[in-house]
């Protein structure tokens, strides 16, 4: 038997916050408690949203979308129509400040109809979803297509289901990318009881019409297929949270990939968790950039029960394989990690709606990076004015440099009004250095250290051969700080005239022993002369321990560097050290004479001096 399970979406749930909200604000007038709000920016906030007609018990912020300098916040419970019908805010960006643009509304909108629930914008269009929309019966589902010009938006279009049927929730989910719009009703009934489907539309000549509906292979009874939906170019991702992968009713969750060609729409693949366990609910939230699916499974239960996870998948050659399982690093039991997932590019947020943050149950979202196939965590994003119950990371949405998370139970306009916030994604700090580039982690991390600044013209150049020149200056900042200027130059070699643009830091690098020239006689420094693996090695050790150090003799580690190699004990240490791992495991090369490129370099130093 199937248990019956507390859902956000339900009318009576609703209904229940509603009539919540109203005790919370009562008790909270008769103690006094309510008070302005005041709240100050953290480092990457931005802005926090609010609705300019905000009301008691809106749910503000229980969806968000954002594409560019558009953004678009769902309250389904909003009043506009009637009690719950809900609406829609959209807010544009303008020399960095967000401001409301305008408000959404359905034109035949009417109570309990949950518009907002879903929310989703791409350029100049924007879906919304109205799952208890009752026009072919009692929750059957709706979505509206709005489109915007010289920023006036206007309702282009109802859609419903062409097989629409009491109870489907058409519009539980919403997904929209050019003249193509994904509808989720995760409660038909084509594959069993809510078993769950998806339908596609698609624009011409300003009008939208249905192309294909689309179910999973494998559907059966309570899967709700069509409860998460994004899609990015000819790839969709659908989650069915109660998927069933081993026993009937496991709830482990499930996902499905399809992909468009020829203007079919064809299921790829089907996506489960590695290590999936019973009722995770995988699939209760999904997120798709190029050719990299997120998925969330926030019962899992690796932090304590119901911590939550969120799973990584890739593409290559058509398959989809699972690339790595993300946790919060201070995840605990409850905190629902994962409850909603978006990703861009190669940025992860990942809502944690039930976090606890200073013993208050506020919400969280954690910002992950992929860095040379694998994702880091990188921060953890908190609201700068968070407060018990706000339920911020229920919603989230990343576009390039911005992240929008939704904080649906946020008070500032009365109890469960709702808020958004606005933060900076991370970015790269070189135009040529993404941040899934292979070494991106440690070319910003010798940014950070004022190691360097890069080539010129915001870029780092990672690719290109260091220079002797270019390495006496990374390797004297490393030794003596990024704040080090050296004295100023004397001649001691000819090649490098006082004038020469680092002849002072040369000069330095002989002086602390590191080198003693490419000759003697002349005396000679070579500082054009591109600097091979073998003697960075000498470098690097010299510049940790001293130029009175000396290395153990070599015991032959490497194929290609015999023990009579004259750099043989320097690359080995280096090696033991930790610092390199050769150029080849097997079989184990080092590659001595190869040239050091610019990104080897940052790896070599942030490794060596331990930045």
């Amino acid at each position: 038997m199937r248990l019956v399970k507390f859902d956000m979406h339900r009318k009576s749930n609703v209904l229940s916050l509603r009539i919540g909200a109203r005790l919370i604000i009562v008790i909270a007038l008769l103690t006094g408690v309510i008070a302005s709000p005041a709240w100050a920016l953290t480092q990457n906030e931005i802005q926090k949203l609010l609705a300019s007609d905000g009301a008691l018990g809106d749910d503000f912020g229980v969806s968000v979308a954002v594409d560019g300098d558009t953004a678009v916040i769902g309250a389904r419970l909003d009043d506009d129509n009637g009690f719950d019908s809900g609406s829609a805010y959209v807010f544009t960006r303008s020399a960095g400040v967000w401001a409301e643009q305008q408000k959404l509304t359905a034109s035949d909108g009417a109570a309990n109809d949950l518009f907002g629930m879903r929310v989703a914008v791409d350029g100049d269009t924007a879906v919304i979803g109205a799952e208890a929309d009752d026009d072919d019966g009692f929750d059957s589902g709706s979505a509206y297509v709005f489109t915007r010009s010289a920023g006036v938006w206007t309702e282009q279009q109802k859609l419903t289901a062409s097989d629409a049927a009491e109870g489907d929730w058409f519009g539980s989910s919403v997904a929209v990318e050019g003249d193509t719009t994904i509808i989720g009703a995760e409660r038909d009934d084509d594959n069993g009881i809510n078993s769950g489907s998806a339908y596609v539309f698609t624009r011409s000549a300003g009008v939208w019409s249905e192309q294909q509906k689309l179910t999973a292979s494998n559907g059966a009874d309570f899967d709700d297929f069509g409860n998460s939906i994004a899609m990015d170019g000819d790839t969709t991702v659908i989650g069915a949270r109660f998927g069933d992968v081993g026993n009937l009713f496991d709830d482990f969750g499930t996902a499905y990939v399809f992909t468009r060609s020829a203007g079919v729409w064809t299921e790829q693949q089907m996506l489960t968790a590695s290590d999936g366990a019973w009722e995770d609910q995988f699939g209760v939230s999904v997120g798709v950039s190029a050719d990299t699916v997120v998925i969330g499974a926030h019962l899992n239960g690796d932090n304590g029960a119901g911590s939550g996870s969120a799973y990584v998948f890739t593409r290559s050659a058509g398959v989809w394989t699972e690339q790595q399982k993300l946790t919060a690093s201070d995840g605990a039991a409850d905190h629902e990690f994962g409850v909603w997932v978006g990703v861009s590019g190669a940025t992860a947020v990942i809502g944690a709606w039930q976090d606890v943050v200073d013993s208050d149950e506020t919400g969280s979202a954690y910002v992950f990076t992929r860095s040379a196939g694998a994702w880091p965590e990188q921060e953890k994003l908190i609201a700068s004015d968070a407060a018990a119950f706000d339920d911020f990371g229920q919603a989230v949405a990343v576009a390039g440099d911005t992240i929008v998370i939704g904080a649906p139970r946020d008070d500032d306009n009365g109890p469960v009004s709702g808020s958004a916030y606005v933060f900076s994604a991370p970015v790269p700090i070189f135009n040529d250095v993404p941040l899934d580039y292979w070494a991106s982690s440690f070319i910003e991390t010798l940014s950070a250290n004022g190691i360097t600044a890069g080539c010129g013209g915001g870029n780092y150049c990672p690719e290109d051969a260091v220079t002797r020149a270019q390495m006496a200056v990374f390797l004297e900042r490393g030794i003596h700080g990024s704040s080090f200027t050296p004295p100023s130059a004397t001649g001691i070699f000819d090649d490098c005239p006082v004038g020469y643009w680092a002849a002072s830091w040369v000069e330095q690098f002989y002086a602390d022993g590191i080198t003693g020239g490419c000759s003697t006689n002349p005396p000679l420094y070579c500082p054009d002369d591109n600097v091979t693996r073998a003697q960075m090695a000498v470098f690097l050790l010299r510049s940790m321990y001293g130029s009175s150090y000396k290395p153990p003799s070599a015991t032959g580690i490497f194929d290609d560097v015999p023990v009579t190699y004259w750099a043989a004990p320097w690359i080995e240490q280096l090696y033991a050290e930790g610092i390199t791992g050769g150029c080849s495991s097997n079989p184990p090369l080092y590659c001595p004479d190869d040239t050091v490129t610019r990104a080897q370099m940052a790896v070599f130093i942030v490794r060596a001096f331990d930045l």
